[in-house]
């Protein structure tokens, strides 16, 4: 049960260190902090719309809690490199979501100097020695803001009040994005003058001239997720280093300011391998944790993610129950196995939108048809797909739409020939089996014995085993035809899918018939009794008709 925290809203700086004293939740780090918040929540709850990447949120977890254990992490970063749309930044900003969630519970309060533009931790002004007389493990470089420090020498009472995560309020959780196009100032950081305090003042040394903003001072206690770090300038860079190892800055007047929070980076491959190439950033490449984003090579991983896509679409249409198997399978095709696996071909974030424009674009239901459509649609739409070759991609397409329609094939007949002809296959079973003991005990003449030999031939060409072993298969069941004769055709698995295949054969016919076809009553009926079958497995009548439509591809 998550509980709401019952603790008052302030309280004094004495106060909260006495309370301190007897309760850990207050004199947690930051990173002692995101620890706690991963184990109250789970990886799993955390990451819960996160599909396929179960190794890589273990790496992260492991950093974590290493972190937050007080490890050599503790003084580094995070670093997620992978290729566009594989879900970096969704993956932090889940961990962003729970931090400002935590922050609400009893187990996950934060509290902080009031009235400090950096929410410092009250323990951040108490001096070293007073911080060791009352035994608080603290951090040696922790040293109060000029704002804070400004007040202590005038002797005004210090507060502490609860504070709540939120990257709206700028409270605990930063975002920036640098890109090459982009000149950065290092005041979006660091804070800068106000110019008409400083005509006030006369002075910029005066703590009051500074404007205490910028990405350092909302992050402080929480988490600064920078994406494309490896983008920005060597000045930005140098005075993140300095942050990541000692938790300190330097303001422009010469004072600093401790902060403490974890610096998330997420970097496309590219951009990466030049910044590992750099010898100017070898202080800075060795306080990286770098964590491999691919995107992922499981169907049913890739699937989820489609499916997340769609349930936010408007509209209640249906989907075909291969659809997205054969989206999944056709854009895992595009990726690289092997020791490049998964960091290159089609995105997810491609296959998102594959799926959400057929969804848009299907009048009822988004068939196999309408998927194949999108994906041609989106050669000409996606510039990353342009950027690809064309031809390569086209033959992938077939091949994949092949190996679908094939897998389709086989699950329809195993599916719907026990339902809607059982009767049918058990009779062509029993004769199977009639045929198989005679043509074993040669009690027939051999013009007799040759066409029994011919019909058992048209059910065992069916089966995927060589023509040596089909004679080995009929000798084994005709041993036991006694037995078999009492049990249901399903039960040998591989004459079973021979006997549906062969009764698909023989209805083939009826079902390819279209709707402008003059249909007699048994092509009616066998059409009907498919239909009706295919509805046990998640097919609408738009999805039958495009089987019709498609019965030579797939079968």
């Amino acid at each position: 049960m998550r509980v709401l925290s019952n603790m008052p809203y302030k309280m004094s700086l004495d106060e909260y260190v006495n309370h301190a004293l007897d309760d850990p939740k207050l004199r947690r780090t930051t990173s002692e902090n995101i620890m706690a918040m991963f184990d109250y929540f789970g990886t799993k709850e955390i990451f819960s719309e996160i599909y396929g990447m179960d190794k890589a949120i273990k790496k992260i977890n492991d950093f974590v809690h290493d972190a937050g254990s007080h490890g050599l992490s503790e003084f580094t970063y995070l670093m997620l490199v992978g290729p566009p749309g594989g879900g970096k930044t969704e993956t932090i900003d889940a961990m962003k979501k729970h931090y400002e969630l935590f922050s609400k519970l009893d187990e996950g309060q934060l509290w902080a100097v009031d009235g400090c533009p950096y929410n410092q931790h009250p323990f951040d002004l108490l001096p070293e020695d007073e911080r060791n007389k009352i035994g608080i493990q603290w951090y040696p470089t922790a040293v109060p803001c000029p704002i804070c420090q400004e007040k202590k020498e005038r002797g005004e009472d210090i507060s502490t009040k609860r504070i709540y995560v939120s990257e709206i309020s700028k409270t605990a959780l930063a975002s920036h994005t640098s890109t090459t196009r982009k000149k950065e100032d290092i005041s979006q950081f660091i804070g800068d003058i106000n110019l008409k305090k400083l005509g006030e003042e006369g002075s910029k040394y005066i703590p009051s001239v500074w404007e205490c903003q910028g990405r350092f001072a909302w992050a402080n206690r929480g988490i600064f997720d920078w994406r494309e770090m490896l983008k920005s300038s060597p000045q930005l860079q140098s005075i993140l280093l300095e942050v990541i190892g000692s938790k300190r800055f330097d303001l422009l007047y010469g004072r600093q300011v401790h902060v403490d929070f974890m610096l998330i980076v997420g970097s496309n491959v590219e951009e990466y391998e030049r910044f590992v190439e750099d010898p100017d950033l070898r202080a800075l490449i060795d306080r990286a944790n770098v964590v491999y984003w691919p995107y992922t090579t499981q169907r049913d991983e890739e699937v989820k993610i489609y499916q997340k896509a769609l349930r936010r679409m408007s509209g209640k249409k249906h989907v075909h129950p291969n659809a997205l198997d054969f989206l999944a399978d056709y854009v895992i095709a595009t990726r690289p196995k092997g020791e490049d696996e998964g960091m290159r071909g089609l995105s997810p974030r491609i296959g998102q939108r594959v799926a959400t424009f057929a969804y848009s674009a299907a009048e009822r239901c988004v068939s196999l048809s309408d998927v194949e459509k999108s994906i041609r649609q989106r050669f000409e739409m996606e510039p990353a797909i342009r950027k690809m070759d064309r031809k390569e991609l086209e033959i992938t397409l077939e091949k994949v739409k092949g190996e679908q329609y094939k897998a389709l094939g086989a699950k329809i007949r195993d599916a719907v020939i026990p339902t809607a002809f059982s009767d049918l296959a058990q009779n062509l079973y029993l004769n199977y089996l009639d045929k198989a003991s005679l043509w074993a005990a040669k009690n027939k003449s051999e013009a007799e014995l040759k066409k029994d030999d011919e019909d058992l031939k048209a059910i065992e060409e069916l089966i995927p085993i060589s023509s040596k072993g089909r004679k080995a298969f009929r000798t084994s069941i005709a041993s036991r035809a006694n037995e078999l004769r009492e049990l249901d055709y399903t039960h040998n698995a591989k004459l079973a899918s021979a006997i549906n295949a062969k009764i698909f054969g023989d209805i083939k016919d009826s079902l390819r018939l279209s709707a402008k076809d003059k249909l007699s009553k048994k092509d009616k009926a066998i059409r009907e009794k498919v239909r009706q079958a295919l509805a046990g497995y998640a097919f609408c009548d738009y999805c039958a008709e495009d089987f019709f439509d498609h019965v030579d591809e797939i079968l």
